[in-house]
């Protein structure tokens, strides 16, 4: 099973949690296009993602393991869960629009253990 998440136009906050069957985790891969506002002003020294940016987490919630926060033109890696989920916010300011970025999501088996 797959599912395409898209973003492209700029209005706001979106936040999701997925959740795979049991025994399965969640694989995100990003395609064709990662295009986001720049990711730091001219003065800061902090290489922060400040204006718009995806932060994905390894769990339910916003406190949950952060993963990455990711903005700018760098693609992110593929994203596999340790967990059963992945928390996924978009955010973005109401100024500059980019293209957005194209997601898919997939679930795949949990590895087992061999003793």
């Amino acid at each position: 099973m797959v599912f395409l998440w898209f973003i492209k136009h700029k209005d706001g906050e979106h936040a999701a949690t997925w959740t795979p069957d049991k025994g399965m985790l969640l694989k995100l891969d990003f395609r064709d296009h990662f295009e986001m506002e720049s990711a730091m002003a001219v003065n800061d020294k902090n290489n922060e993602c400040r204006f718009d940016y995806l932060e994905v987490r390894d769990g339910r919630h916003g406190f949950s393991t952060l993963i990455g926060i990711y903005c700018d033109k760098n693609f992110p890696p593929e994203i596999t869960s340790k967990s059963r989920y992945l928390w996924l916010h978009f955010h973005s300011d109401d100024t500059i629009e980019y293209k957005g970025f194209k997601a898919v999501w997939s679930m795949v088996p949990r590895p087992t253990l061999r003793k």
